[in-house]
């Protein structure tokens, strides 16, 4: 299982939908955040390359995993790239409810807003 979900991670950080949508099921529901949900794979998709779009990097690090009889509970530190090349390492915990080894509900439990934060110009800082 756990080969499985670090392919799951490699393909989220390889900015690859294609590969991530095949660990899930047709009818799967992605959330992240506070976002509202995504379901099915043409949503799921889109709010992927969208996040993914204001992202220059995204790295996954596994701390812990949890598994249950239908979920997989994957405690992480994310490194994300924000649009002004900034790394920013984040806690995070995903839960995966599955059924016959696909992935049903996804959720992503992180805030970001942290990505989305402009720097503060050295001249304003100071002021």
């Amino acid at each position: 299982m756990e080969h499985t979900l670090r392919a799951i991670f490699s393909a989220i950080d390889a900015f690859d939908v294609d590969s991530f949508l095949g660990f899930l099921a047709p009818e799967a529901k992605f959330t992240l955040g506070n976002l509202p949900p995504a379901c099915g794979a043409a949503e799921i998709r889109q709010a992927f390359t969208g996040f993914a779009s204001s992202l220059t990097h995204l790295q996954h690090e596994i701390v812990d995993i949890w598994i249950t009889k239908d979920a997989w509970i994957v405690e992480q530190r994310v490194t994300y790239g924000d649009p002004w090349h900034r790394l920013h390492i984040l806690p995070c915990t995903n839960v995966m409810r599955h059924r016959d080894g696909l992935i049903t509900d996804y959720r992503v439990f992180v805030d970001v807003s942290p990505l989305f934060i402009p720097p503060v110009a050295a001249d304003q800082a100071t002021a």
